[in-house]
């Protein structure tokens, strides 16, 4: 479809008052690019999910974290691992799920189909509706990776309301570490995004783009997070 116009602003960057625009978007679509790149106005993304290479982004390195997530329950014992997915997250659900997928395959682990829930958005309830979908099979998970914290709280609340107790039947895992994650019950085991860097790589590349008059290739940073254990995962006894 075609996108939205971009608003009143785009009318201050037709008249050259504005050098370059940072967008912090986890949406940014190819008609949108290419209504920026019309005003020759630079551009900086962070985090975007769409498909498609941005000539200059800084991004999370969301494989990596969804592959120490993995790694951390595989070395407390765990080996049925599920993932819960954003199927609204594009390019980041992908890349969190290869994280996932990559860990099992290094530990000798089987990557189940049935192991791996894909829901339609990233709140409680696609968490919920995707940890119930887990608890129909024969064999259920140990352990649930989910995309983000919603997610996971969501999964959490399915599980306790069929008697499943976290952390000690299930271990359940979060991503991005949101202010939430600290206080939910059990606290949430995340993986801690490195926002305010992001934002301070993002600037900076923006300086250095306006202050050179040469010709530069496209960039794109990838940053790394640090796992945060919490009391949502537990060793599993076998």
């Amino acid at each position: 479809h075609t996108a939205a116009p971009l608003g009143p602003e785009s009318h201050a960057m037709s008249e050259r008052r504005v050098d370059g625009i940072i967008i912090n978007s986890t949406q940014v679509d190819p008609d949108h690019r290419a209504q920026l790149e019309k005003f020759g106005v630079i551009t900086v993304l962070i985090n975007d999910q769409t498909p498609g290479q941005a000539d200059y982004a800084v991004y999370h390195d969301d494989a990596d974290g969804s592959r120490t997530i993995t790694n951390y329950l595989i070395q407390v014992g765990h080996r049925r691992i599920a993932y819960i997915g954003n199927g609204f997250a594009g390019r980041t659900n992908d890349e969190r799920h290869r994280g996932y997928a990559e860990a099992l395959q290094t530990a000798g682990l089987p990557h189940k189909p049935e192991y791996t829930i894909t829901a339609s958005t990233g709140k409680t309830e696609g968490g919920a509706t995707a940890a119930q979908a887990l608890l129909s099979l024969s064999e259920a998970p140990t352990a649930i990776v989910c995309f983000n914290d919603m997610m996971a709280i969501g999964a959490i609340s399915t599980l306790e309301k069929n008697n499943i107790r976290i952390p000690q039947d299930c271990s359940v895992t979060g991503f991005d570490d949101i202010q939430l994650a600290e206080f939910a019950r059990p606290p949430l085991t995340t993986f801690h995004q490195p926002a305010h860097q992001l934002g301070v790589q993002a600037a900076q590349m923006m300086l250095r783009l306006l202050n050179t008059d040469n010709a530069h290739q496209p960039t794109t940073l990838q940053l790394q997070g640090e796992l945060i254990i919490r009391g949502s995962t537990a060793r599993q006894i076998t």
